[in-house]
């Protein structure tokens, strides 16, 4: 059984700030993603830290862990498990 390990992803990080967001995006579309597809991995752990602030999240960040990764381990029936980090709880 293969499994992949994240951590940190931080969505929402530095205020919302797109660029940033941009750049996880495109790690999530150019990296993350097609790695598990080409190496057949079926299951992810996140380490923590899935999302920036622990208070708050924007509609646009929520919109985009909605559409960048959730959407797509639900899509792909990807079985995941996520650690609650520090920013997170």
């Amino acid at each position: 059984m293969k499994v992949a390990l994240i951590t940190d992803t931080h969505f929402g990080a530095r205020n919302d700030n797109q660029v940033i967001q941009n750049h996880i995006n495109q790690f999530f579309d150019d990296l993350f993603f097609p790695y598990l597809y080409q190496n057949n991995i079926k299951e992810i752990v996140h380490l923590g830290d899935l999302m920036d602030k622990r208070k708050s999240v924007s509609y646009l960040t929520l919109n985009s862990v909605r559409k960048n990764f959730i959407s797509r381990i639900t899509h792909d029936s990807i079985k995941t498990h996520i650690i609650v980090g520090n920013h997170d709880a």
